[in-house]
């Protein structure tokens, strides 16, 4: 009774402590964030580079890398809310030149951003009508309410998923599916759980927003640094074509070993979750809590019709070759194209198209009543979560306008002479780096044309070095702006920054060692 009685009253005592001390640490990033910011300004920094590719530190640059670690500090520690610090770009590269205020503004609602609204949109609609607890009934039916096996099942499922569908629709389907179910099976309202069920819900969340990068990997159309990379070979490499066969040769192995990999660190170390759950509901009764009271009604179909149509369209919208044969149905986006060949449609289009549906198609529930009311989507969108990811591409921009990139890709100089196996991963080490505080897009498109000059300088094939800066770009675990799935799941409001830090460094370190070691192994056979 005593032991009990102390460890009662030590619990709060330790989580007060715990507490203070994260509020320390806000107060403390607060105020760094902008002295850094300052410090960039006035210190001595290097010049890197080679030879002729010797690059300075200018002013734009020393601005833009200020920012970089000003938003870095108090993204990481979460001292003001992260839409907040989303914003910084918008006020700090228009005052110092960087960036004219209408461009900056402009990034804000990019493609990519439209594509998040609408898919947000579409998670909306399927929680409204219902139909995300009929998917979820399905999913507990094959995996079980085991808690490790439910978080695997996630994680396969969305890394499968991704593989086809772009990562972002991926993380926007299966996150309130993810959600309902860890849910269900804690059983508790929010204000009733205890850490360890708060952590399992947030395993189930960020084991979607892993498969989806996860399995981007896998295939050539899987996330755009592939189609990056397929694209500069095939103008820059003579000789060289990378197919969709060629690809997931080595796309695939690699999401077939880094998936049960993922899963252990997410479920052992990251998020620490146990065999089971106290107080969880028994398989049956979960079951039976998740069952459909009734036939699917003309909303959950409807939404569910529009949520198929637009994944179908999101797959076919480009071209799948497979070798030289094209696959039928596909790539009908061309029939949408100006003068220059090029598509006006893209993932955004068809997002806001099936938005605009749910809002306009009669749920026939009342008189009147829409599949998505505006009323009720302009409440629970996300909007700081569509900030978060405009933050990301603003500095993004302010490193092109800049010239920070070609300053930091100098970095890559004072590697001439080292082993190779060195070479390869430092570059996986700054390519991912660098995709935890900028677009992964952007990162390649940077980066590449300064590896394939870098490769000419060691006199070595170009491929490998290629594949290890596209590779390292589709890492980036941590931080909600790293990538659009984790920005997904941080929206949901079930993960705190630390916690992403805390898994997705571990999966960070894997994951680049994994890349590593098949660029050194399998990238000179197949390429």
């Amino acid at each position: 009774m005593g032991a009990h009685a102390i460890g009662a009253s030590m619990t709060p005592a330790v989580e007060q402590t715990d507490q203070s001390l994260g509020e320390r640490i806000k107060q403390i990033a607060l105020i760094a964030g902008p002295l850094l910011f300052l410090l960039m300004l006035v210190i001595p920094l290097p010049t890197l580079g080679q030879g002729d590719a010797m690059q300075a530190p200018t002013f734009t640059v020393r601005v833009v890398l200020g920012l970089t670690l000003w938003m870095a500090a108090w993204w990481m520690t979460e001292a003001v809310n992260l839409a907040v610090t989303s914003l910084l770009p918008l006020l700090i590269l228009p005052v110092f030149g960087v960036v004219a205020a209408k461009s900056i503004s402009g990034v804000y609602f990019q493609d990519s951003i439209v594509l998040f609204l609408g898919g947000f949109c579409l998670a909306l609609a399927m929680e409204r009508s219902g139909l995300h607890r009929r998917i979820a009934f399905r999913v507990v039916r094959v995996f079980g309410t085991q808690p490790r096996m439910l978080v695997l099942g996630f994680l396969v499922a969305s890394a499968v998923l991704s593989m086809w569908v772009s990562n972002t629709a991926t993380s926007l389907m299966l996150i309130p599916v993810a959600l309902t179910v860890a849910s269900a099976v804690v059983g508790k309202d929010e204000g009733e759980q205890s850490a360890v069920q708060r952590s399992f819900i947030a395993a189930c969340i960020l084991a979607v927003a892993y498969g989806a990068s996860i399995g981007g990997v896998g295939t050539l159309i899987g996330t755009p640094p592939n189609v990056i990379l397929a694209s500069y070979v095939s103008e820059n490499v003579p000789g060289v074509t990378i197919s969709f066969g060629r690809w997931m040769m080595l796309g695939l192995p690699l999401v077939i070993v880094i998936t049960p990999i993922a899963w252990l660190i997410l479920t052992r170390y990251g998020m620490k979750v146990p065999r089971k759950l106290d107080g969880a509901p028994e398989s049956s009764h979960l079951l039976k809590q998740l069952a459909p009271s009734s036939r699917m009604s003309f909303a959950e179909g409807a939404v569910m019709a529009i949520f198929f149509v637009t994944a179908l369209m999101w797959i076919t919208h480009g071209e799948i070759r497979i070798g030289e044969f094209l696959l039928p149905l596909t790539g009908w986006d061309a029939w949408f194209s100006g003068g220059d060949g090029k598509s006006w449609i893209s993932d955004g289009t068809i997002a806001i198209f099936a938005a605009i549906l749910l809002m306009v198609l009669p749920s026939k529930r009342d008189k009147g009543d829409r599949l998505l009311p505006w009323e009720h989507a302009q409440l629970r969108l996300p909007w700081g979560t569509l900030l978060l990811f405009g933050g990301g591409l603003a500095l993004a921009q302010g490193f092109n306008e800049s010239g920070l990139n070609e300053y930091l890709t100098g970095a890559f100089g004072a590697l001439v002479g080292a082993p190779i196996w060195l070479v390869f991963a430092a570059i996986i080490v700054i390519m991912t780096l660098l995709s935890e505080l900028a677009s992964n897009t952007a990162a390649t498109s940077m980066t590449l044309p300064v590896l394939f000059v870098f490769a000419g300088v060691l006199g070595i094939d170009p491929m490998p070095i290629l594949i290890a800066g596209t590779l390292g770009a589709s890492s980036g675990y941590m931080l909600p702006v790293a990538t659009p799935p984790n920005a997904v799941a941080f929206g949901t409001g079930k993960l705190s920054v630390a916690q992403m830090i805390r898994a997705g460094v571990l999966v960070d370190v894997a994951v680049g060692l994994l890349m590593w070691l098949a660029v050194m192994a399998l990238a000179p056979v197949i390429f």
